[in-house]
């Protein structure tokens, strides 16, 4: 896919995939024993305006938090959640950054300790 030059409807299609990708993603129970406490994220790295609005209302529609510069992580992130060393949020969060990337976009999973 050309993230450059999509149009409206592709655009759309783009954030309807990503609300799938987050909603499958969230279906993830936990990776095992986890290691800390903590933010999980998926983030981007830099896209056009156009796909980043997808991947901003792909979240919303989700019922994520879209975050431009995360505390401690990277930018361009949805929070997916606040892992209490239980490994549930983190695997969330690879889970969903793994689903966003199958679509075509530069998205990598993140965390910020306590």
């Amino acid at each position: 896919m050309n993230l450059d030059n999509l149009d409206k409807s592709q655009v759309k299609q783009l954030s309807e995939s990503i609300t799938k990708a987050i909603l499958e993603g969230l279906q993830v129970r936990s990776s095992g024993r986890g290691f800390g406490c903590g933010r999980a994220y998926v983030c981007l790295t830099k896209v056009p305006a156009k796909v980043l609005n997808a991947y901003k209302q792909g979240a919303e529609r989700a019922g994520l938090r879209y975050i431009g510069k995360a505390y401690g992580a990277g930018d361009r992130a949805i929070y997916v959640g606040y892992d209490n060393s239980d490994g549930r949020a983190l695997a969330q969060a690879k889970a969903i950054a793994e689903k966003i990337q199958a679509l075509g976009l530069p998205a990598y999973y993140d965390g910020a300790d306590d």
